[in-house]
């Protein structure tokens, strides 16, 4: 059985306190403001919801965890092999087909999700409301780790997706799994969240590089 695991913690420099996460099930953790709010998942594979505090934008955040055993074959060493295999630029395209009208925008190799292998992506798409159908962007990671797929997909309504952006971010970099493999074997391995890749997230956002599917 799932156990999740919630407690708040006080920061020092009076902003608000944030809540951490854990699904023990799935071995994954997870750090939000405490503004935040949980909300029920819509999919079987969803194990966390978020909703922002500002409901006018429709600022949420999903993380799934999908199984996938194929590569566990291959030496740890391999895994950045693996990921170009598996969370690829098909990978995303496929994932946006389940909205409507959806856009694939970017996409980038080399990028983390917690202690695996990933990469990330940006797109827009429609989706419905009991207010009708709304036009939105998102951002998603995605990294393959122990013969698991973790997804967090971040999305607002398209107009507002930019003042979300780094809140996104901040809840994907906080994302880490169980250590179960030794890193050491995988060479140098670049974080795609880091510093120096946000520049280049915010300078390309708005750049259209794809086509619709």
């Amino acid at each position: 059985m799932t156990v999740f695991l919630a407690q708040a913690i006080a920061v020092s420099t009076a902003k608000a306190d944030v809540i951490v996460w854990e699904d023990s099930k799935n071995g994954v953790t997870l750090t939000y403001p405490d503004d935040w709010r949980r909300v029920n998942n819509q999919d079987a594979d969803i194990i966390l919801t978020l909703a922002a505090p500002s409901g006018d934008d429709h600022a949420i955040c999903k993380l799934r965890v999908r199984e996938d055993k194929r590569y566990l074959i291959y030496p740890r060493h391999m895994d950045a092999d693996v990921q170009k295999l598996t969370v690829n630029q098909e990978f995303w395209q496929n994932y946006i087909v389940d909205y409507y009208s959806p856009v694939f925008e970017i996409y980038y190799d080399e990028a983390g999700l917690g202690r695996g292998y990933g990469s990330y992506a940006l797109a827009e798409f429609t989706d419905s409301y009991p207010g009708g159908d709304m036009r939105r962007r998102a951002m998603m990671l995605g990294s393959m780790y122990n013969g698991d797929i973790y997804i967090m997909e971040c999305s607002a309504e398209k107009d507002a997706y930019t003042k979300w952006a780094k809140a996104f971010l901040s809840l994907a970099r906080s994302v880490d799994f169980d250590k179960t493999l030794h890193e050491s074997y995988a060479g140098n391995y670049r974080d795609f969240l880091d510093s120096e890749y946000r520049p280049i997230l915010f300078r390309d956002v708005d750049k259209k590089v794809g086509k619709t599917y």
